[in-house]
């Protein structure tokens, strides 16, 4: 069914299997954090938000891959190079608040609403977008931006 050039997939999970990869749902979570009051993605802050989740740094390409399919399934948009967080997402974070385990239950937490038959998401008709700017020397230079935040404080 098209809507407004939309594709709407009513069951994404039974039909297409599990869309969405654990790095996908670790970005997904990470975005929570880093999201500022114009609903812009802030890298260094995604960079902060995945180290606390995780413990860990994603890779350049574990941030494009994750973004480009966010961005396939109306989780992201990005407009004129800037990569922002639609509101109705806030619902979505709100179902993974709700769920047990904690902070360290985040991730496997999203990963389980982002690929659930429950929940509906858009497929754009649109291409890949070029995130080629997020390369290792980007992902380095947010991450030194984070580092030196953190020991400011």
């Amino acid at each position: 069914m098209f809507i407004n050039s939309v594709l709407c997939v009513n069951d994404m999970t039974k039909s297409k299997g599990k869309v969405f990869e654990w790095s996908d749902a670790w970005i997904f979570a990470s975005m929570r954090g880093a999201t500022d009051d114009d609903r812009s993605i802030d890298f260094t802050y995604l960079i902060a938000s995945s180290d606390n989740l995780n413990r860990s740094i994603p890779s350049d390409t574990e941030i494009r891959n994750a973004l480009q399919k966010l961005y396939r399934y109306g989780l992201v948009d990005f407009k004129q190079g800037v990569i922002k967080v639609p509101l109705f997402i806030e619902e979505m974070y709100l179902k993974i608040e709700k769920k047990r385990g904690g902070l360290f239950s985040v991730v496997d937490n999203s990963l389980s609403v982002l690929n659930s038959p429950r929940t509906k998401l858009p497929i754009k008709n649109e291409d890949k977008i070029d995130l080629t700017f997020i390369d290792n020397n980007f992902v380095l230079k947010h991450y030194k931006k984070y580092v030196s935040l953190i020991s400011n404080t």
